[in-house]
């Protein structure tokens, strides 16, 4: 008899012993199809509960307030290290958004950034260099700044978006807050004045544009609470970029966010993943020094 005689008898009896102790047979599979459930359930819920674990404590920080656990904040403080000039952040901005995002080993759900100059003084439209950009004058402080991606989380509600203004001396359009518009008494198409006095161009024009809220203030995209916004006059970026910063070191903060999705990560990942983020960190500081992640 061949090897493959001999090896289908051995299958044909083996089935016909099983079928004829169908109970036993039922138990026994049973209770191998429970024993891997619980040798697979054991890994799978550590894995799970050290998952919470690390979205906790990644949560705990102050600085994470209303931050999903896989986010990652790099700000540049002009206050404290020296405002830069555009071109200063052009080199971090090309590796955030290419190589540096890779390189932190998750999907990257939001990714936008945030520029803005030193603080003005707001004034009515129709002041003038003899009379008086006295500070007792001034409607409040400002500050032009520009978001990646602003349009698609906020709603107008009055007006329109600002369209790009880059010639000298044009009234700038802006778009301003609702509640800063409704505090100062301000509607679409109105014009006013940005002074600062060390700014290249030292008496800005401005018109309103249009006022906003945020459409869901609980967004992922908010890289800040909006309401910390509320100051900010925000222009497209062609405005910021050739008029309001042009080549002068004009911008005080500078900033990029990135959210990433988390829901695959396990224990097995977290060193890498950590190792990643340093590694990007490390990038980050040479590229634009001083630039820290404060969550």
């Amino acid at each position: 008899m061949s090897f493959l005689h001999r090896l289908a008898a051995v299958f044909s009896v083996s089935l016909q012993r099983l079928w004829a102790q169908k109970g036993l047979t039922a138990a026994t599979l049973a209770g191998l199809v429970a024993g891997v459930a619980l040798i697979m359930a054991v890994p799978l819920y550590a894995d799970a509960v050290s998952f919470r674990v690390l979205e906790e404590q990644l949560s705990r920080s102050a600085d994470r307030a209303r931050k999903p656990p896989f986010a990652y904040l790099y700000d540049y403080i002009g206050s404290w290290a020296g405002p830069v000039t555009w071109a200063d952040t052009r080199p971090l901005d090309d590796y955030l958004r290419g190589p540096g995002a890779a390189a932190l080993g998750l999907p990257v759900t939001v990714l936008t950034s945030h520029f803005e100059t030193g603080v003005y003084r707001l004034y009515p439209g129709g002041q003038n260099s003899s009379g008086v950009y006295a500070a007792d004058a001034a409607l409040g402080p400002a500050t032009f700044a520009t978001a990646a991606d602003l349009a698609g989380h906020v709603t107008l509600t009055s007006g329109a978006f600002p369209a790009a203004v880059t010639a000298p001396g044009a009234p700038v359009e802006v778009l301003v807050s609702d509640a800063r518009a409704n505090a100062l008494g301000l509607q679409a198409g109105d014009e006013l004045v940005m002074f600062n006095p060390n700014a290249a161009e030292r008496e800005t024009p401005i018109r309103v544009a249009g006022t906003w809220v945020a459409t869901n203030p609980d967004d992922d995209y908010w890289y800040f609470e909006p309401s910390f916004l509320a100051e900010r006059l925000f222009v497209p970026l062609e405005t910021f970029r050739d008029r309001i910063a042009g080549g002068a070191p004009a911008i005080n903060r500078a900033v990029w966010y990135i959210v990433a999705d988390g829901n695959d990560i396990t224990t097995g990942k977290v060193a890498a993943l950590t190792a990643g983020a340093g590694a990007v960190m490390r990038r980050v500081e040479n590229l634009l020094p001083d630039t820290r992640n404060p969550i």
